[in-house]
């Protein structure tokens, strides 16, 4: 089997040139072959094997050509292979690569992966990525899991019978490096600018502890077998006799304990369980040895008491996390009840209506009442007298008697005629629940559509309400959710609901328009709270047009009141370019606009108090509508 070599003093160190080449894949193995050493592929794509570029005269500025050293420099505008196109989308992914964006960035990166020779690349960059970036490291390494269920096997190269896998690829990738790591340190100390060494060697460092951590956290995700594991860390801990593992290799082998030594230690393996108690051990040992340096020692002990602790950690681990999870964090350390958990808490009386005669409390002092009440003898009535006129008690005197609940008999119907502060709040028809209660489902549901996006059940949701009268709300309550949303697939997945919801016939388009009425109404403000507002309101406008919810002639409509020429326009362009993306072409775009008889003059004219703006014609130029009839 072929072996890549380094050239110079490669490992990392060094600036690489302007566009290094891209790495030769490893070759394909059935298993790790964990005996003869390579080299990693980004140390031989740092260090290419090539002529040495001329040396710029003293006293020049050095300047290397690509074509110098065998590279193609970047045009711009020039013809680029589907390859290419597709290794420079696939580090456009990789660069967005977020947990709050996993799983729709990971659907796109399958999209992309559809040859082998990409899927080696691909394997290479996110290998790079993990190493580089150690607090990304388990994300990554849930990216390669995932990747590795979905991508097929790609057909074997010439001279080979075995197809081309994901996982096979990348544990040969980890293995290179791990294997190369030595032999750059071996040629690394034979280089005379101690500066220059120095800076490689950290290098190195930071490469092999990202690699090991790696392989820890695909060893957690049963991507790894035992005895590779517990292999790499007898390797990194073994030394001549007489002799100390190197400071780098120890800190290296703590690192991987650290990370895996919890599943390590419940392995079903015998043999694997023996092996980590022998390596604890050697640590111990170690921990002893004035030689090592205090920071090296310090590690140690830390891995010995994290398993006196059964491996659980005294500090959190810094991790990729979501926007929820931080969220819940610092709700947590300021003592806050979550979020999610307090919107399914039920509202208690005081926060439902402010002020006496709130439904089922009891005034702890009955409330002033006028003369010709008879309050004009006595301010207040006298311990334990009869009721007073209004048929309430003091539960400061102690003769007192709860005020009849909703549904209790004639008093409540009483209290209701004369308009009594004791009230109950009123209810919307239809289902019998105050409007309190409807927006608290409301919420509730929602958050719960949102985590599980099961549109059947949030239908039956809807259903329960019992209120048709309430279904503008339920909108406005949607999209104000949308608006304060920071998940893209959240918004979309709310717009998708009220879609639904109107091709069920829960909700109707009349309720629609007045949801999102109660927006645009305000649209110039709202605007400066939330800058992507009308962009998003329109987008959401566009898919009920699109979805058949709501006409074009809806556009202007929703757009009435005072509102200026610029807002609307920002409005209007956003909704029927999606219009118009969705029908396919202008001639389509116009037909519908002439049945609709939408005329954009008619409701995008600029007044004097709207400042110099385009003609609406030029406007519409502009924003590639000229198929919308002035």
């Amino acid at each position: 089997e072929a072996r890549r070599s380094v050239g110079g003093g490669g490992g990392g160190g060094g600036p690489p040139p302007a566009k290094p080449a891209a790495p030769a894949p490893p070759t394909e193995r059935t298993k790790l072959n964990l005996s003869a050493p390579t080299v990693p592929p980004a140390a031989a794509a740092k260090q290419p094997e090539q002529a040495e570029p001329p040396k710029a005269p003293v006293g020049e500025p050095k300047v290397i050509k690509a074509a110098d050293v065998g590279l193609q420099a970047y045009r711009p505008g020039a013809a680029l292979s589907s390859e290419d196109r597709a290794l420079r989308t696939i580090k456009g992914i990789l660069n967005k690569l977020t947990p709050e964006k996993f799983e729709r960035l990971l659907q796109q990166l399958l999209e992309v992966i559809t040859t082998a020779d990409v899927l080696r690349h691909t394997i290479t960059l996110v290998f790079e990525n993990a190493v580089e970036q150690p607090t990304y490291c388990a994300m990554y390494a849930d990216l390669c899991l995932k990747l590795a269920n979905e991508l097929p096997s790609f057909p074997p190269p010439p001279g080979s019978d075995k197809p081309v896998q994901f996982r096979q690829i990348l544990l040969n990738t980890c293995q290179d490096e791990f294997e190369g790591a030595e032999v750059l340190r071996q040629q690394l100390s034979k280089q005379p600018d101690p500066e220059s060494r120095e800076e490689m060697e950290r290098a190195v460092k930071k490469r092999v502890m990202g690699n090991m951590r790696l392989i820890s956290e695909l060893y957690k995700l049963d991507m790894v077998k035992d005895w590779i594991m517990t292999y790499c860390i007898e390797e990194l801990l073994a030394a001549p006799k007489g002799k100390l593992p190197p400071e780098d290799n120890i800190e290296a082998a703590c690192e991987m304990i650290t990370t895996a030594g919890g599943r390590l230690s419940k392995s079903e393996k015998a043999d694997t369980r023996r092996k980590l108690e022998d390596v604890m051990k050697t640590l111990e040992k170690l921990a002893g040895e004035k030689s090592l340096a205090s920071r090296i020692r310090f590690v140690i002990k830390d891995v010995l008491d994290l398993r006196k602790s059964n491996w659980v950690p005294r500090r959190e681990v810094f991790t990729a996390k979501k926007l929820d999870e931080v969220r819940a964090q610092a709700e947590a350390e300021l003592g806050m009840i979550s979020s999610n958990i307090a919107a399914t808490l039920p509202t208690l009386p005081a926060q439902q209506r402010m002020g006496p005669g709130m439904a089922g409390d009891v005034p702890l002092i009955p409330p002033l009442r006028s003369e010709a009440e008879g309050w004009g003898h006595n301010l207040f009535p006298p311990l334990r007298s009869e009721v007073g006129s209004n048929g309430t008690r003091s539960a400061l005197i102690g003769d007192w008697q709860p005020t009849p609940s909703p549904g209790q008999g004639p008093a409540r119907a009483q209290a209701g005629a004369a308009g009594a502060p004791g009230a109950a709040p009123e209810a919307v028809q239809g289902g019998g629940l105050s409007d309190e209660e409807l927006q608290r489902k409301t919420d509730s549901l929602l958050e719960e559509y949102a985590s599980t996006l099961d549109k059947k059940e949030a239908l039956q949701c809807v259903q329960e309400l019992q209120s048709p009268a309430f279904m503008p709300k339920l909108v406005e309550r949607t999209l104000d959710r949308i608006l304060n949303s920071v998940k893209d697939i959240e918004q979309t997945a709310l717009s998708e609901l009220l879609l639904y919801l109107h091709g069920q016939g829960v909700v109707s388009s009349k309720d629609l328009i007045s949801g999102l009425t109660s927006f645009t109404s305000e649209l110039e403000d709202l605007r400066m709270d939330f800058p992507k507002a009308p962009q998003q309101l329109s987008q959401f406008l566009g898919m009920c047009i699109n979805g058949g919810a709501l006409g074009l002639e809806v556009v202007p409509q929703v757009l009435e009141g005072d509102i200026g020429a610029e807002a609307k326009r920002d409005f209007a362009g956003a909704a029927l370019r999606t219009v118009r993306k969705a029908l396919g072409s202008d001639d389509k775009m116009t037909a519908a606009c002439n049945s609709a008889g939408l005329h954009a003059k008619s409701f995008l004219e600029a007044t004097p108090e709207d400042g110099d703006l385009p003609s609406v014609q030029d406007w519409l130029q502009g924003q590639g509508l000229s198929s919308v009839p002035l």
